[in-house]
């Protein structure tokens, strides 16, 4: 996202989005306006922005827990009104803020999340088995 800002020269007119949660430091990754969001309410704050500010690109930078749990309603919405903002799913498949709680838009390949203190380093590891 950041390579293409920069190659369309948009730069000076991008409003980034992320909300409390996982993507909370995405200010720290895009060299662009940001406005932080409730937990949930990216998608909300973002068209109220694009409908506010019409010349500037908006985009949401929102991890699983966020857009597709409790931002269901305001992505959906926000969907449905048909902005003209950009939402930007991050799947990381956990909740990253509940020390690896199993996020609900599971990959494939992980279908269980266990976590043991006997295998675990650190209170932050998780073991997918």
């Amino acid at each position: 996202m950041a390579e293409v800002i920069d190659e369309l020269g948009i730069k000076d007119r991008t409003i980034g989005v992320p909300p409390a949660g996982c993507a909370v430091l995405a200010y720290n990754y895009f060299d662009v306006d940001m406005c932080e969001a409730p937990h949930g309410r990216a998608a909300a704050v973002a068209t109220g922005m694009k409908r506010i500010l019409k010349d500037r690109v908006v985009f949401t930078y929102q991890g699983d827990g966020d857009i597709a749990a409790i931002g269901t309603a305001e992505t959906i919405h926000a969907a449905n009104r048909g902005r003209e903002d950009h939402c930007h799913f991050v799947n990381n498949a956990v909740y990253g803020m509940t020390g690896g709680q199993m996020a609900r838009q599971l990959c494939p390949d992980r279908r269980q999340l266990q976590l043991r203190a006997e295998d675990c380093p650190s209170e932050t590891d998780i073991r997918l088995i």
